[in-house]
């Protein structure tokens, strides 16, 4: 944002298929646009005394934010998916971080290996927090391994899905239930409940539509 000019410059990233790129590659001067304030997607509890934090590379720079971020003497663990040795950033942080970092697997290329390495970490002690970013279907999967499995409530626990495998095919499947989901994800708001919990349900019935 210049201050001066009062102009805002976005950078796209051009590729096949997605909201953003597509419409940048038809975007023309006079459009409009609208802005909504910016979501939090990383809330650990105050009393979260560890962290866990896992993304692919769609997932790795609000990871390094939130690294960054820490208060001296944090404690967290990293688990990060790249394609090569290269992609693994150096994370700067003030707090006690661990990092492991999972080479070649995932991120469209292979199978993820996220899921697998989060469920060998031997959790620490007390209570924690849980912060995972990247594919949707590997989210799904650790949203459940810690709520099923683990037991852990919603609060504890930030899952983005910030991208999919398979989503042409995937968005034609949903075109045929997306007003039914919608509603259910709306309806635990009206009643409510929080976005988390809303987010939830909605994953619940993709699954169950088979998606």
């Amino acid at each position: 944002m210049d201050p001066i000019s009062d102009r805002l410059t976005i950078d796209f990233m051009l590729h096949e298929g997605g909201v953003g790129a597509t419409w940048a590659r038809s975007a023309v001067p006079g459009m409009r646009l609208f802005f909504t304030n910016p979501r939090a997607w990383y809330s650990p509890p105050p009393d979260a005394e560890w962290q866990l934090l896992a993304a692919d590379l769609a997932g790795i720079p609000a990871l390094s934010r939130i690294v960054e971020e820490l208060a001296p003497g944090a404690r967290a663990h990293a688990v990060l998916e790249v394609l090569d040795p290269a992609d693994i950033p150096v994370l700067e942080t003030a707090g006690r971080v661990s990092v492991q970092a999972l080479v070649g697997t995932g991120n469209g290329a292979a199978a993820s290996e996220l899921v697998a390495a989060v469920r060998r970490h031997a959790l620490s002690d007390g209570p924690g927090y849980a912060w995972f970013a990247g594919e949707a279907a590997v989210c799904r999967e650790m949203r459940k391994y810690f709520r099923r499995e683990r037991g852990w409530s919603n609060d504890r626990l930030d899952v983005i899905g910030y991208w999919r495998a398979d989503a042409d095919a995937w968005n034609a499947r949903y075109s045929a239930v997306s007003e039914s989901v919608e509603a259910l994800w709306q309806n635990v708001l009206d009643c409510g409940g929080t976005e988390r919990e809303a987010d939830e349900i909605y994953d619940e019935a993709l699954e169950r539509a088979g998606l």
